[in-house]
């Protein structure tokens, strides 16, 4: 392959991959904004006045275990 060819090539290869860092730089920004604190109260409603008992003890059950992995997630991060 000629040099020029190879020359052109590699300065597209830069020039594609800076873009696609660029991009997702970008796009990890945005989605770090829209996160909170404590996601799950959006996710798991409660509704117990309009669903059964088991269906509630069941939302309470994975709030529990998400408050847990959350703990533990954070006390990781400060070791």
């Amino acid at each position: 392959m000629k040099t020029h060819f190879t020359r052109n090539a590699r300065l597209w290869n830069g020039v594609v991959f800076g873009l696609i860092v660029a991009l997702m730089m970008h796009l990890s920004v945005s989605i770090d904004a829209m996160r909170t604190d404590e996601p799950w109260p959006m996710l798991l409603r409660d509704n117990s006045a309009d669903s059964d008992p088991s269906v509630t003890l069941l939302q309470q059950r994975a709030n529990g275990a998400l408050e847990r992995l959350v703990q533990a997630s954070r006390a990781a991060e400060e070791l």
